[in-house]
């Protein structure tokens, strides 16, 4: 399966070797900044939840740097005996104001934009609400779904 990769072309070859298993579900368990307490968020990326596609969102940290995306895939797969737990992605771009609702607004990235990354770089999940008068599929971050959401945003730096 060829993956480009700047102007050339580098073959990867899969071997009998490989498994490859997909999930729906992610338990996430992180300490709140509030009292220090282990929490654990549940999430779902699944086709068919209840008859309807359901892709829940989530805040990631990938060196020293943080970001929301919506979960689109999740799977493991294994090499010999190692397991690899990765996630397909859509990132939301860099966090932008809306000043007459005073919230913070994220813009979700083209799906040509999808990317991996390890399920390990998830913090937590976070609630985006869809701004349904945009025409650019912007969304709303809720701040205010918990204490610990809100200190975790503002101490990322993802308001202004």
């Amino acid at each position: 399966m060829p993956i480009p990769f700047s102007s050339a072309i580098y073959p990867i070859r899969i071997a009998n070797c490989l498994q490859l298993q997909e999930y729906h579900y992610l338990k996430v368990n992180y300490e709140s900044l509030v009292d220090w307490k282990l929490t654990t968020d549940h999430l779902r990326c699944n086709p068919f939840f209840f008859g309807h596609e359901h892709h829940d969102c989530v805040l990631i940290r990938e060196a020293d740097k943080h970001f929301f995306a919506r979960l689109l895939f999740m799977f493991r797969f294994t090499i010999g005996e190692r397991p690899f737990d990765i996630a397909l992605i859509l990132p939301m771009d860099t966090p932008t104001g809306d000043r007459d609702l005073g919230f913070t607004r994220v813009r979700s990235k083209p799906p040509t934009s999808s990317e991996f990354v390890f399920l390990e770089s998830v913090v937590r999940g976070t609630l985006l609400v869809p701004d349904f008068d945009s025409k650019h599929n912007d969304h709303f971050v809720v701040d205010s779904i918990d204490h610990n959401m809100f200190l975790r945003i503002k101490h990322a730096g993802l308001t202004l």
